[in-house]
């Protein structure tokens, strides 16, 4: 907006009406102002709104952008304290990843060409924990061993919940996750790993054999159960062994407390982003005016100052007589002392 024009459009028009008025106080069209004036006014009024619009946009996501920014710096302060004494190494992540990886290998070396019913038994485990053997591929840190241990506590869900073993084994397996996860053996070394898993195996075994006992099975059914049990109880161990890292892990992340606290502070942070993006996009936008717009900007004070030129010459035009009286009077006093002299 050109101040220099506006200046002097005020000018001429304040100016024009106040000369008007005084001269022409009588005059008809005086009648007609308020008619104009509120008109101009509203028009003015309207576009001045329209004309701050943007900025008002801009000045409310700085507001919103603040708010963020204030409770990214709470939810820091908030952050759970990670003691890992360098017990989970890139290395130890590497040969729980290499446990999980070994069923699917297995399948696919053993069983590509075979349809037997051991093979079936592994290809339903196998068809879910392979979608999560990407989650293991990750080296050490707060955040990857958190999305671990959240892949690890879903997939043990979704073996569960899809019968991928048999009723022996999944009755309890999540019972027994969420127990491994819940004891607070937080760095359990190999020892205690295995020995964790190996008493569930048996466990499951025992209960196995007790049921297979108190059925009518022929010898040859039993051998044939016996052998679909334990190609399951072997794809179960390497399942239990894979997961036992989230019963090593620390407390503040096998407990899902970590994993917590950053999905909340990700989605302030995504927010965040959103509200940087949508900023960037309207102050990217005042470069790119249309000519709508423009008119919107430049036109508004020109509305309001017409109009309150006029109601100001209709003001001038009530008291011209007010006005003009001294100032005849001082042109008159003035013109007999000059002309005495």
């Amino acid at each position: 907006m050109n101040i220099s024009i506006l200046v002097i459009f005020t000018s001429v028009f304040f100016i024009f009406f106040l000369l008007f008025a005084l001269f022409k106080p009588k005059n008809k069209l005086w009648s007609w102002v308020d008619v104009f004036y509120y008109p101009l006014g509203a028009i003015g009024v309207v576009l001045l709104f329209f004309s701050n619009n943007e900025i008002r946009s801009i000045f409310n996501l700085n507001e919103e952008l603040s708010v963020f920014k204030n409770q990214l710096e709470v939810i820091d302060t908030t952050k759970p304290q990670i003691n890992n004494n360098g017990f989970i190494t890139d290395n130890l992540i590497n040969i729980h990843y290499k446990y999980l990886k070994m069923i699917s290998d297995y399948h696919k070396g053993v069983c590509d060409s075979s349809l037997s019913s051991e093979c079936k038994t592994i290809g339903n485990v196998v068809e879910i924990t392979r979608k999560y053997e990407h989650h293991f591929l990750t080296k050490y840190s707060e955040d990857s061993i958190a999305s671990l241990c959240e892949a690890t506590s879903t997939m043990i869900d979704e073996l569960v919940e899809n019968s991928a073993f048999s009723s022996f084994v999944s009755s309890d397996l999540k019972i027994y996750y969420l127990n491994g996860v819940n004891s607070h053996n937080y760095f359990m070394t190999s020892d205690m790993t295995t020995k964790f898993v190996v008493n569930f195996i048996k466990s499951k075994r025992v209960l196995y054999q007790k049921s297979i006992k108190s059925g009518s099975f022929s010898k040859k059914n039993k051998q044939i159960l016996t052998s679909l049990y334990e190609s399951e109880l072997t794809a179960l161990h390497n399942v239990l062994y894979a997961s036992s890292i989230c019963l090593s892990s620390p407390k503040n992340i096998s407990n899902g407390e970590y994993r917590n606290w950053a999905n909340s502070k990700q989605v302030i942070k995504s927010d965040l982003i959103s509200k940087e993006d949508l900023l960037s996009k309207l102050k990217e936008s005042d470069k790119r005016v249309s000519p709508l717009n423009k008119f919107i900007f430049f036109s508004w004070p020109y509305f309001l100052v017409f109009a309150l030129s006029l109601k100001f010459g209709k003001a001038i035009s009530t008291v011209s007589d007010s006005i003009l009286g001294p100032i005849n009077f001082l042109i008159n006093f003035l013109y007999k002392k000059i002309s005495k002299n």
